[in-house]
Protein backbone atom coordinates (compact mmCIF):
# COMPACT_ATOMS: atom_id res chain seq x y z
CA UNK A 1 0.00 0.00 0.00
CA UNK A 2 1.20 3.34 -1.08
CA UNK A 3 2.01 5.34 1.85
CA UNK A 4 1.78 9.24 1.78
CA UNK A 5 3.38 11.98 3.58
CA UNK A 6 2.46 15.28 3.42
CA UNK A 7 5.29 17.85 5.24
CA UNK A 8 2.76 20.92 5.72
CA UNK A 9 3.38 24.35 8.02
CA UNK A 10 1.67 27.52 7.39
CA UNK A 11 5.04 29.33 8.12
CA UNK A 12 7.70 29.84 5.47
CA UNK A 13 11.65 29.18 6.31
CA UNK A 14 10.96 26.39 8.90
CA UNK A 15 12.50 23.75 6.67
CA UNK A 16 9.85 21.38 4.80
CA UNK A 17 11.52 21.11 1.44
CA UNK A 18 14.72 20.70 2.85
CA UNK A 19 12.90 18.36 4.70
CA UNK A 20 11.12 16.85 2.20
CA UNK A 21 13.98 16.60 -0.11
CA UNK A 22 16.41 14.57 2.44
CA UNK A 23 13.75 12.43 3.87
CA UNK A 24 13.02 11.69 -0.17
CA UNK A 25 16.43 11.01 -1.15
CA UNK A 26 17.48 9.28 2.15
CA UNK A 27 14.08 6.82 2.22
CA UNK A 28 15.21 6.30 -1.90
CA UNK A 29 18.52 5.14 -0.98
CA UNK A 30 17.11 2.70 1.02
CA UNK A 31 15.08 0.97 -2.09
CA UNK A 32 11.83 2.91 -1.33
CA UNK A 33 10.66 4.41 -4.70
CA UNK A 34 9.23 7.63 -3.82
CA UNK A 35 7.76 10.43 -5.77
CA UNK A 36 7.64 13.72 -4.58
CA UNK A 37 4.87 16.66 -5.83
CA UNK A 38 6.45 19.96 -5.26
CA UNK A 39 3.58 22.05 -4.16
CA UNK A 40 5.16 25.50 -3.98
CA UNK A 41 5.17 28.00 -6.73
CA UNK A 42 8.47 29.12 -5.96
CA UNK A 43 10.12 25.40 -7.14
CA UNK A 44 12.41 25.14 -4.59
CA UNK A 45 11.92 21.37 -3.71
CA UNK A 46 12.11 20.80 -8.25
CA UNK A 47 15.31 23.20 -7.88
CA UNK A 48 16.78 21.33 -5.15
CA UNK A 49 16.41 17.95 -6.99
CA UNK A 50 18.43 19.37 -10.13
CA UNK A 51 15.29 19.99 -12.55
CA UNK A 52 14.00 23.17 -13.46
CA UNK A 53 11.29 25.89 -12.42
CA UNK A 54 10.98 27.29 -16.00
CA UNK A 55 11.46 25.29 -18.44
CA UNK A 56 8.06 23.57 -20.22
CA UNK A 57 6.25 25.13 -17.76
CA UNK A 58 3.14 23.11 -18.46
CA UNK A 59 4.44 19.85 -17.51
CA UNK A 60 3.74 21.09 -13.84
CA UNK A 61 1.27 20.48 -10.83
CA UNK A 62 -0.47 23.04 -12.30
CA UNK A 63 -0.99 21.02 -15.15
CA UNK A 64 -2.74 18.30 -13.45
CA UNK A 65 -4.47 20.44 -10.65
CA UNK A 66 -5.90 22.61 -13.80
CA UNK A 67 -6.65 19.33 -15.93
CA UNK A 68 -4.88 19.59 -18.58
CA UNK A 69 -2.30 17.08 -17.93
CA UNK A 70 -2.27 13.20 -16.36
CA UNK A 71 -0.29 12.35 -13.30
CA UNK A 72 1.81 10.16 -15.11
CA UNK A 73 2.27 12.77 -17.73
CA UNK A 74 4.91 15.13 -15.37
CA UNK A 75 6.50 12.69 -13.29
CA UNK A 76 10.46 13.33 -13.82
CA UNK A 77 12.82 11.33 -13.14
CA UNK A 78 16.03 12.32 -11.03
CA UNK A 79 19.64 11.55 -10.69
CA UNK A 80 18.61 9.58 -7.70
CA UNK A 81 17.39 6.05 -8.48
CA UNK A 82 14.11 5.07 -7.00
CA UNK A 83 13.19 8.80 -7.06
CA UNK A 84 10.72 11.18 -9.09
CA UNK A 85 9.50 14.16 -8.69
CA UNK A 86 6.37 16.48 -9.96
CA UNK A 87 8.38 19.56 -10.88
CA UNK A 88 6.29 23.18 -9.69
CA UNK A 89 6.77 26.71 -10.76
CA UNK A 90 5.14 30.41 -10.48
CA UNK A 91 1.57 29.34 -12.27
CA UNK A 92 1.10 27.24 -9.60
CA UNK A 93 -0.16 30.65 -7.73
CA UNK A 94 -3.04 31.60 -9.82
CA UNK A 95 -4.43 28.15 -8.80
CA UNK A 96 -6.29 29.44 -5.89
CA UNK A 97 -7.94 32.17 -7.91
CA UNK A 98 -8.85 30.13 -10.42
CA UNK A 99 -10.64 27.11 -8.03
CA UNK A 100 -12.07 30.00 -5.65
CA UNK A 101 -15.72 28.82 -6.74
CA UNK A 102 -15.18 24.75 -5.79
CA UNK A 103 -16.34 23.76 -2.60
CA UNK A 104 -14.12 20.78 -2.96
CA UNK A 105 -10.79 22.23 -4.50
CA UNK A 106 -9.21 21.16 -0.60
CA UNK A 107 -9.19 17.98 -2.83
CA UNK A 108 -8.64 18.31 -6.12
CA UNK A 109 -4.62 16.78 -5.39
CA UNK A 110 -6.87 13.18 -3.61
CA UNK A 111 -9.04 12.97 -6.15
CA UNK A 112 -6.02 12.82 -9.10
CA UNK A 113 -3.87 10.55 -7.59
CA UNK A 114 -6.63 8.00 -6.07
CA UNK A 115 -8.46 8.54 -9.59
CA UNK A 116 -5.44 8.07 -12.05
CA UNK A 117 -6.57 5.92 -14.72
CA UNK A 118 -3.10 4.83 -15.21
CA UNK A 119 -2.75 3.27 -11.55
CA UNK A 120 0.43 4.65 -11.39
CA UNK A 121 1.01 4.74 -7.34
CA UNK A 122 0.77 1.05 -7.95
CA UNK A 123 4.52 1.76 -8.90
CA UNK A 124 5.52 2.86 -5.54
CA UNK A 125 3.75 0.13 -3.99
CA UNK A 126 5.24 -2.07 -1.26
CA UNK A 127 2.75 -4.09 -0.02
CA UNK A 128 1.39 -7.09 -1.43
CA UNK A 129 -2.79 -7.54 -1.25
CA UNK A 130 -2.90 -10.29 1.19
CA UNK A 131 -0.64 -8.27 4.00
CA UNK A 132 -3.06 -5.39 3.29
CA UNK A 133 -5.60 -6.26 6.40
CA UNK A 134 -2.59 -7.08 8.83
CA UNK A 135 -0.80 -3.76 8.07
CA UNK A 136 -4.12 -1.29 8.22
CA UNK A 137 -3.54 1.64 10.02
CA UNK A 138 -6.65 2.20 12.29
CA UNK A 139 -8.02 5.08 14.09
CA UNK A 140 -11.12 4.27 16.86
CA UNK A 141 -12.78 7.49 17.23
CA UNK A 142 -14.74 6.86 20.86
CA UNK A 143 -17.83 9.44 22.03
CA UNK A 144 -16.71 11.65 24.99
CA UNK A 145 -19.86 9.91 26.52
CA UNK A 146 -19.41 6.58 25.92
CA UNK A 147 -18.88 4.46 28.95
CA UNK A 148 -16.86 1.64 27.40
CA UNK A 149 -13.94 3.64 26.54
CA UNK A 150 -11.17 1.55 28.54
CA UNK A 151 -12.31 -1.81 26.88
CA UNK A 152 -12.20 -0.60 23.60
CA UNK A 153 -8.84 0.32 24.33
CA UNK A 154 -7.68 -2.34 25.49
CA UNK A 155 -9.11 -4.69 22.82
CA UNK A 156 -7.14 -2.40 20.58
CA UNK A 157 -3.98 -3.34 21.75
CA UNK A 158 -4.63 -6.72 19.54
CA UNK A 159 -4.25 -4.56 16.79
CA UNK A 160 -0.34 -3.39 15.55
CA UNK A 161 -1.39 -0.03 14.89
CA UNK A 162 -4.48 1.33 16.21
CA UNK A 163 -4.78 4.72 17.95
CA UNK A 164 -8.11 4.96 20.06
CA UNK A 165 -9.21 8.83 20.23
CA UNK A 166 -11.49 9.93 22.67
CA UNK A 167 -13.77 13.52 22.60
CA UNK A 168 -11.57 14.60 19.44
CA UNK A 169 -12.21 18.55 18.25
CA UNK A 170 -10.95 17.71 14.39
CA UNK A 171 -12.77 15.28 13.20
CA UNK A 172 -13.04 16.75 9.67
CA UNK A 173 -8.99 15.95 9.54
CA UNK A 174 -9.26 12.06 10.78
CA UNK A 175 -11.93 12.08 7.98
CA UNK A 176 -9.89 13.00 5.42
CA UNK A 177 -7.35 10.98 6.97
CA UNK A 178 -9.11 8.10 6.11
CA UNK A 179 -9.17 5.80 2.81
CA UNK A 180 -12.34 3.86 4.40
CA UNK A 181 -14.28 4.40 7.22
CA UNK A 182 -16.92 2.17 9.56
CA UNK A 183 -19.55 4.33 10.80
CA UNK A 184 -23.09 3.38 12.68
CA UNK A 185 -25.02 5.96 9.71
CA UNK A 186 -25.31 8.75 11.96
CA UNK A 187 -25.30 12.47 10.68
CA UNK A 188 -21.49 11.94 10.22
CA UNK A 189 -22.51 9.91 7.01
CA UNK A 190 -22.62 13.35 5.16
CA UNK A 191 -19.74 14.82 7.03
CA UNK A 192 -17.68 11.80 4.94
CA UNK A 193 -19.74 11.98 1.89
CA UNK A 194 -18.38 15.59 1.80
CA UNK A 195 -14.80 14.53 2.16
CA UNK A 196 -15.81 11.32 -0.67
CA UNK A 197 -14.66 8.77 2.31
CA UNK A 198 -15.96 5.07 0.85
CA UNK A 199 -18.39 3.90 3.70
CA UNK A 200 -19.00 0.80 5.42
CA UNK A 201 -21.96 1.40 7.62
CA UNK A 202 -23.39 -0.48 10.69
CA UNK A 203 -26.61 1.24 11.82
CA UNK A 204 -27.96 0.68 15.70
CA UNK A 205 -30.60 2.43 15.16
CA UNK A 206 -33.65 2.74 12.89
CA UNK A 207 -32.91 6.14 12.10
CA UNK A 208 -29.01 5.39 11.19
CA UNK A 209 -30.46 2.06 9.28
CA UNK A 210 -32.81 4.51 6.85
CA UNK A 211 -29.58 6.55 6.25
CA UNK A 212 -27.99 3.45 5.53
CA UNK A 213 -30.44 2.38 3.43
CA UNK A 214 -30.51 5.65 1.35
CA UNK A 215 -26.63 5.40 0.55
CA UNK A 216 -26.95 1.78 -0.20
CA UNK A 217 -29.54 2.80 -2.94
CA UNK A 218 -27.47 5.90 -3.61
CA UNK A 219 -24.50 2.90 -4.39
CA UNK A 220 -22.62 5.25 -1.74
CA UNK A 221 -22.28 2.93 0.76
CA UNK A 222 -21.95 -0.79 2.13
CA UNK A 223 -24.34 -1.88 5.04
CA UNK A 224 -23.94 -4.66 7.43
CA UNK A 225 -27.52 -5.03 9.34
CA UNK A 226 -26.46 -5.58 12.62
CA UNK A 227 -28.32 -7.73 15.39
CA UNK A 228 -27.41 -7.77 19.04
CA UNK A 229 -24.54 -9.25 18.53
CA UNK A 230 -22.34 -8.22 15.34
CA UNK A 231 -20.37 -10.50 13.75
CA UNK A 232 -16.78 -9.03 13.25
CA UNK A 233 -16.01 -11.83 10.12
CA UNK A 234 -18.71 -9.99 7.79
CA UNK A 235 -16.92 -6.84 8.79
CA UNK A 236 -13.19 -8.00 7.60
CA UNK A 237 -14.96 -9.80 4.88
CA UNK A 238 -16.56 -6.69 3.35
CA UNK A 239 -13.62 -4.16 4.67
CA UNK A 240 -11.33 -6.56 2.62
CA UNK A 241 -13.38 -6.53 -0.62
CA UNK A 242 -13.26 -2.87 -0.57
CA UNK A 243 -9.50 -2.93 0.02
CA UNK A 244 -9.11 -4.98 -3.00
CA UNK A 245 -11.62 -3.66 -5.00
CA UNK A 246 -9.96 -0.18 -5.55
CA UNK A 247 -12.24 0.58 -8.31
CA UNK A 248 -15.72 -0.23 -6.22
CA UNK A 249 -14.25 1.85 -3.26
CA UNK A 250 -13.39 5.09 -5.51
CA UNK A 251 -16.75 4.57 -6.81
CA UNK A 252 -18.16 4.61 -3.40
CA UNK A 253 -16.75 7.56 -2.39
CA UNK A 254 -17.76 9.88 -5.64
CA UNK A 255 -21.43 8.87 -5.40
CA UNK A 256 -21.03 9.89 -1.65
CA UNK A 257 -19.89 12.93 -2.79
CA UNK A 258 -22.56 13.78 -5.36
CA UNK A 259 -25.41 13.69 -2.51
CA UNK A 260 -23.98 16.80 -0.76
CA UNK A 261 -22.31 20.01 -1.67
CA UNK A 262 -20.97 21.58 1.43
CA UNK A 263 -23.65 24.33 0.69
CA UNK A 264 -26.29 23.01 3.36
CA UNK A 265 -25.13 26.01 5.97
CA UNK A 266 -25.73 27.96 2.99
CA UNK A 267 -29.09 27.26 2.79
CA UNK A 268 -30.14 26.79 5.76
CA UNK A 269 -29.43 30.69 6.29
CA UNK A 270 -31.08 31.68 3.33
CA UNK A 271 -34.15 30.04 4.85
CA UNK A 272 -34.04 31.30 7.58
CA UNK A 273 -33.61 35.06 6.40
CA UNK A 274 -36.81 34.15 4.09
CA UNK A 275 -38.95 33.71 7.47
CA UNK A 276 -37.78 36.61 8.58
CA UNK A 277 -38.65 38.96 5.90
CA UNK A 278 -42.18 37.55 6.11
CA UNK A 279 -45.03 39.44 7.64
CA UNK A 280 -46.82 38.49 10.88
CA UNK A 281 -49.81 37.09 8.61
CA UNK A 282 -48.14 35.40 6.90
CA UNK A 283 -46.05 33.85 9.60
Amino acid sequence: MTQIISIINQKGGVGKTTTAINLAAGLSLNKKKILIIDLDPQGNATTGLGLSNSEDSESTIYGVLNGNKSIKSVISNTKFENLDLIRSNVDLSGIEIETADDAKRAFILKNKLINSEESFLENYSQLAPENILRKMSIRLIVGQMNSDFQVIKDLSKKLPDCRVLRGVTNMQDHMRWSDIALSSGGSTVWELSFYETPMLLMPVSVPEEKIGEHMVASKAAIMIKTSKKVNFQDVFIKMSAMIKDKKHRLSLGIKAGALVDGNGALRVIHAMQSFKNLSIDQK
